[in-house]
């Protein structure tokens, strides 16, 4: 039981280190948890404020300017996911191939006319950003001539005056996508958010918003976002997941070992005792030892074919060692029975 639980402790923490290793090389070649921030919209303000001036102890004024962020009108935002699994050594990544579309429609609501800006920042984390494109009020906008730090316009509008901003572009990730809402308490207008995926196994994080409807068929799955004049501090998020990682699970089943070996040895105490069979002590740390074979062999063979396949040649080769063992010590049909029912 203490080399069960030493195997396993040293299991689970190669198996960790080992992935966040790799993890991190393949986000750093692929790209990692990409994190989309929405459009800041809004205008220069003018204030004066007083302070204290060190060299002479006065109080004087001075202005200072700043932007006043004013919330996106409409948001209409589609992102497909399709996923590209991504292997270093035995391990496999949920890649991800993103296709990000957003409809924007910002609007004036002072009582003047204002000069507005509106800035879209690119995505962090993401791999190569390719596809660009960029259409205001339908036709296609080229007065920003260079997007690496993001697309920026500014104009002048007049009460009530809208603009419309179409942002598309196609970018790589692994594991995470998120649409970073909470990052400012500001009021949503109207929030339209659609997330295809085909991922079979994902999941919504804790501290994410909860999607308004979800459908599914046999190619993909649609969920989405829907409201209305909300003021939220959560992100939108999903996270996606892949089978073939079995370290973890490796390193559980050797956890469990020590109550799986009491549960295999009362039993042959209990069933031997009832029938007067007699064994010696060593009898059992043989057996004992046959029946360790299961997790010893199926920690590694997992690693090297998949894990239904890995514990049933476990298994086998662990009962067929003890079944054989007791076949040797000659103590009758009964008693290879209980061995053979046991394991």
């Amino acid at each position: 039981s203490g080399a069960a639980l030493a195997i396993g402790l040293r299991i689970d923490s190669r198996h960790t280190t080992t992935y966040s290793r790799s993890l991190k090389a393949v986000e750093q070649i692929w790209g990692g948890r990409v994190q989309q921030a929405p459009p800041a919209f809004g205008y220069d303000v003018t204030r004066t404020e007083d302070y204290t001036n060190e060299k002479t102890g006065r109080i004087e004024t001075r202005k200072i300017q700043s932007r006043e962020i004013v919330g996106i009108a409409s948001q209409a935002v589609t992102t497909n996911v399709r996923a590209n699994v991504r292997r270093k050594g035995l391990l496999q990544f949920a890649g991800y191939d993103l296709s990000f579309g957003g409809d924007y429609v910002v609007r004036n609501r002072e009582a003047g006319a204002r000069t507005f800006h509106f800035f879209f920042p690119l995505p962090r984390e993401a791999g190569n950003i390719t596809d660009i494109e960029i259409q205001l009020d339908g036709r296609p906008y080229t007065g920003d001539t260079n997007l690496a730090d993001g697309f920026q316009w500014s104009g002048r509008l007049g009460p009530g005056e809208e603009r419309r901003f179409q942002i598309a572009y196609k970018a790589k990730g692994t594991d995470r996508f998120e649409y970073e809402l909470g990052a400012t308490q500001l009021e949503l207008g109207k929030l339209q958010f659609e997330l295809n995926t085909d991922f079979t196994d994902y999941l919504v994080p804790e501290s994410a918003m909860t999607p308004t409807n979800e459908a599914s068929d046999d190619s993909q799955t649609r969920l989405a976002w829907e409201s209305a004049n909300l003021v939220s501090g959560q992100n939108i998020a999903l996270e996606f997941q892949i089978p073939g990682n079995y370290g973890s699970l490796a390193s559980k089943l050797f956890y469990y070992a020590p109550l799986s070996l009491l549960l295999f040895t009362g039993f042959l105490l209990v069933v031997n005792a009832a029938k007067e069979i007699r064994l010696h002590p060593m009898h059992f740390l043989f057996l004992m030892t046959g029946f360790f074979v299961f997790y010893l062999f199926g920690s590694y063979i997992i690693s090297f074919v998949h894990i239904l396949l890995g514990i049933a040649l476990a298994l086998a080769l662990s009962s067929g060692i003890m079944i054989y063992y007791a076949y040797l010590i000659r103590k009758g049909p009964e008693f290879l029975q209980s061995v053979a029912v046991g394991a």
